[in-house]
């Protein structure tokens, strides 16, 4: 648009310049006397009009003459990009090689840094493999600081380190000081590493159950004796675990394969078992007071003894479920299967509300309701196979 503008006064001077070279056959357009030399040559005076339009003519020629310096500045132009680069060649230059320079030394110290890291990495690694308990307790407390943000490629190698070393047969010997501390620190390890591997890997993966449990395998780790409170378990494969005395509250196991773990003794009150696989499971003499336990599949489970109190069993299959001496008082049973358990020998059901019960002989539920359960009709199948 600028450069129209220009040409077309460029165009406009021209005619300008012929119409006065008409009116003034003698007329000098000496650059230097300009057209008001043109006009004096004459040797007549001139009438208003006339000068009028020299005016305007000087007036249109230093706004061209403008426009085109301007045109000329303008690094929007052709012109005006070409001066700039004439102008600020070896500025841009040196700016260039500045920026160059800069990315160069930034991709070294990146690579300098990662090598660094790597080698830390190892050599934690290497302790934690140490015949020394206390170093491999120290190795644990330092391979947290590589759970740190920006460390995303050792989270998984991270948790497996701790969940193989909560194997380790030396942490299932009699109770000593460095056993405990030992193992308490590869728990705080596990408990933190799980769930960011986890999300890493569901955030890279179209099927995050089986990538997380394939991925992530804890079967048979150790834990007894940890704290662990309001831990996050989800979807965790938990076959076989040693939980004796481990403190759970309010922690999360959705989804999680709890099958044959040992909770003996546990503290889990205000879990969330929600869709776990707990068949074979020991709860004997935990405490799960508050605890919710949904959609779950709980074949030959041991509540033997257990704190059961308000606990909520939801759409849960219990057969041959032990609840010896539990203490159900204030617990929900809801669309429940109880076939072949002995929910009557429980050491108090006072409060507790059966709705939708199944497998439960009439002589069962005379038993329950003389423990204080209060105990619904319902009509339909059972719910979960």
């Amino acid at each position: 648009m600028k450069n129209n503008k220009i040409a077309l006064g460029v165009i406009r001077r021209i005619i300008m310049l012929i119409l006065l070279a008409t009116s003034f056959p003698n007329m000098s357009f000496a650059q230097d006397s300009g057209i008001r030399a043109a006009a004096s040559s004459t040797g007549a005076p001139m009438t208003p009009k006339e000068k009028y339009e020299i005016e305007k003519l000087q007036r249109e020629n230093t706004k061209l003459d403008i426009e085109i310096q301007n045109g000329n500045r303008n690094p929007l132009t052709l012109a005006g990009f070409l001066n700039f680069l004439y102008e600020n060649g070896a500025l841009l230059a040196a700016v260039i090689a500045g920026i160059a320079g800069m990315v160069k030394y930034l991709s070294e110290r990146s690579k300098e840094r990662i090598q660094a890291e790597d080698q830390r990495f190892e050599n934690i690694v290497a302790a934690l493999g140490s015949e020394h308990l206390q170093e491999r307790a120290n190795a644990a407390v330092l391979l947290g600081t590589f759970l740190r943000k920006g460390y995303g490629r050792f989270y998984t190698q991270v948790f497996n380190l701790a969940a193989s070393s909560l194997r380790a047969k030396d942490l299932n010997a009699e109770f000593d000081q460095s056993i405990y501390s030992m193992r308490n620190s590869l728990s705080v390890l596990f408990r933190d590493a799980y769930p960011l591997a986890r999300d890493q890997i569901v955030a890279t993966s179209g099927n995050s159950i089986i990538d997380t449990q394939s991925n992530l395998n804890a079967a048979h780790v150790m834990l007894s004796g940890s704290y662990l409170a309001n831990a996050d378990f989800s979807h965790a494969w938990f076959r076989g675990a040693n939980f004796f005395r481990t403190s759970l509250k309010a922690a999360d196991f959705t989804g999680a394969n709890l099958e044959r773990c040992s909770f003996q003794e546990a503290v889990l009150d205000e879990a969330v078992l929600r869709d776990v696989n707990l068949i074979g499971t020991s709860f004997d003499n935990a405490s799960l007071r508050h605890a919710e336990i949904t959609n779950g599949r709980a074949d030959d489970v041991s509540f033997a003894g257990a704190d059961l109190r308000h606990v909520m069993f939801i759409k849960t299959v219990l057969p041959r479920a032990d609840f010896a001496e539990a203490d159900l008082s204030e617990a929900d049973f809801r669309d429940v299967d109880l076939r072949d358990s002995n929910i009557e020998s429980a050491d108090s059901l006072e409060g507790a509300r059966f709705l939708g019960v199944r497998g439960l002989s009439p002589k069962q539920i005379d038993q329950c309701r003389k423990l204080g359960a209060v105990v619904h009709a319902f009509e339909g199948p059972i719910l979960i196979d």
